[in-house]
């Protein structure tokens, strides 16, 4: 069973909880992306060793449930090296649709000041007390030399 026949047998509750966005949201993303790649791949190319499906999927996996890039190397048996790209890929053609956009800061502030506290106050450590003994320690008798026998 493939990557994409598992998925889509999951229920939509663990479908969220596995790749940490609704179904609905997913096919969304996964048609824009789609779309993008026939017309990246118009005119033709080098056939695709990961379909737009399962790049999405790595795409998520790797924000979600903060898998490396070599594990997902791994799992997907292709170079680290393309899962960064296919990341980079999948993320840049999402923003750029303009769908999947985060609000901007000045949006989250609505105008107001924001204040935020650091406690960065000095504690002193608190450490055991070494008995004297263990500090000065006294310099062992020498052994009595033992005469050779003869």
């Amino acid at each position: 069973m493939d990557t994409k026949e598992k998925i889509e047998r999951l229920n939509d509750h663990d479908f969220q909880m596995y790749l940490g966005v609704k179904r609905k949201t997913f096919y969304a993303a996964l048609e824009v992306l789609e779309k993008q790649y026939a017309e990246e791949h118009k005119r033709g190319g080098k056939p695709v060793t990961i379909s737009v499906f399962e790049r999405l999927v790595i795409m998520l996996n790797y924000y979600c449930e903060y898998r490396t890039m070599r594990r997902l190397a791994i799992d997907y048996g292709i170079s680290k090296t393309n899962v960064c790209d296919i990341i980079h890929w999948t993320e840049d053609t999402l923003v750029s649709s303009g769908l999947f956009l985060l609000p901007s800061k000045e949006t989250l502030a609505d105008g107001k000041i924001h204040c935020v506290l650091i406690d960065a106050s000095e504690v002193e450590i608190e450490r055991s007390k070494k008995p004297r003994t263990l500090l000065f320690r006294k310099e062992k008798e020498t052994h009595p030399e033992i005469s050779a026998c003869s």
